[in-house]
């Protein structure tokens, strides 16, 4: 695992999203989406852990612009483990260029997301993949080749936004 401590990246994860901004009260959920009204009106300081455990299977509920503002408490969450692995591989499988075989809607919503995001947020989110990697390894858990292939799609590609 890298030198930095949990606490540092935390830190680093709350810095290099502070210019996302709110996306407004409307603009929380994809189309009448109502998985995601606890997040409304909400900042990201205002959110619990509890809210994001019961939003870490909605993520594509969240709009565009949601999500990426949002995304620091998920990542958080998923480092600090109080959410299950899942939270992690799904964050990075977001984050990652999608492959070959991904469907249309994958491959629009990830590049719009890397449109939003950029060289502030690269290095959070490459931390980010690799202490989730390390999380996982330490504990025993083996990542299925698919996870293994995001995560390397990911780290490559936020790596070319430095």
């Amino acid at each position: 695992m890298n030198e930095q401590t949990l606490d540092q990246i935390t830190q680093e994860i709350w810095e290099s999203f502070d210019d996302i901004k709110y996306p407004g009260d409307d603009n929380i959920a994809r189309v009448f989406e109502i998985e995601v009204e606890d997040f409304i009106g909400k900042t990201r300081d205002e959110i619990s852990y509890e809210q994001v455990l019961r939003q870490q299977n909605d993520l594509h509920s969240f709009s565009l612009e949601a999500f990426c503002y949002y995304l620091p408490v998920f990542m958080i969450a998923a480092l600090k483990r109080y959410i299950g692995y899942d939270l992690s591989d799904n964050l990075i499988h977001m984050l990652a260029p999608p492959s070959d075989y991904a469907h249309d809607f994958e491959s629009r919503r990830f590049r719009e997301i890397s449109r939003i995001l950029g060289q502030k947020q690269a290095p959070s989110i490459i931390t980010f993949c690799e202490w989730s990697r390390d999380l996982s390894i330490e504990d025993g858990f083996r990542s299925m080749k698919h996870e293994e292939e995001d995560f390397e799609r990911c780290v490559t590609y936020w790596n070319t936004r430095l």
